[in-house]
């Protein structure tokens, strides 16, 4: 669960769940056991709230999202290149500032389509490259692959959360998993620090209004 998580989407707790106070027996198993109750606990919620920020070749991106069972939204950041992101069933959303179309697309790009939401198709390109992330399933199954070696740390307090810490050794990397209730991740720290908050928590996510579609903008 590192930087790579938040990658993907470039191109995806407070919320411990039960709000039990006892121990959830994460804290007597090996890292790995840990990591794949994470894992099916992620899989099997409803909706998150991700943000944070990580490293990107020496670069700081801002991250904050939404995502619930059939639609998600958010934004990414790097300095004043912002792009606002959402997805409602199959159809994808992106508002995206000056300096993002400037970054990526060019000068006369960034003229015509700054501040402009525009949509299209969430398993097709260019936007099937996040939206395809902009769900908790396939979030999860990005965020838990080609770790290393997983060692439990043992039962630690996180921002006033009992978690239990898990250390990956191929990068050093530490997921904070809860470690009352239902086992899911608070944290993830390692080039960055990624906060996971309100797991279940109901979402009301509308599409933008006024988005155009990004076919009628081809030549």
């Amino acid at each position: 669960m590192r930087g790579r998580l938040a990658l993907a989407l470039v191109l995806t707790a407070a919320g411990c769940g039960g709000g039990s106070s006892s121990s959830n027996g994460e804290v007597a198993k090996s890292g790995a056991q840990v990591y794949n109750d994470a894992k099916r606990a992620a899989t099997g919620a409803s909706s998150v709230h991700i943000s944070g920020a990580f490293t990107d070749t020496g670069k700081t991106v801002k991250l904050d999202l939404v995502l619930g069972a059939v639609a998600s939204k958010g934004f990414m950041a790097q300095d004043s290149a912002r792009a606002d992101i959402a997805r409602v069933g199959n159809i994808a959303y992106m508002r995206a500032s000056t300096d993002f179309w400037r970054k990526f697309a060019g000068a006369a790009a960034a003229q015509v389509l700054h501040d402009k939401w525009l949509k299209g198709s969430a398993t097709k390109q260019p936007f099937s490259a996040f939206a395809q992330f902009m769900s908790i399933e396939a979030l999860v199954s990005e965020a838990f692959k080609g770790h290393g070696k997983l060692t439990n740390l043992g039962e630690r307090t996180y921002k006033g959360e009992k978690v239990v810490a898990i250390k990956d050794a191929k990068d050093g990397s530490i997921v904070y998993v809860a470690a009352t209730g239902k086992p899911y991740i608070v944290a993830a720290t390692g080039g960055g620090s990624i906060s996971f908050t309100d797991w279940n928590k109901q979402v009301s996510i509308t599409a933008p209004s006024g988005a155009v579609d990004i076919n009628s903008l081809s030549p």
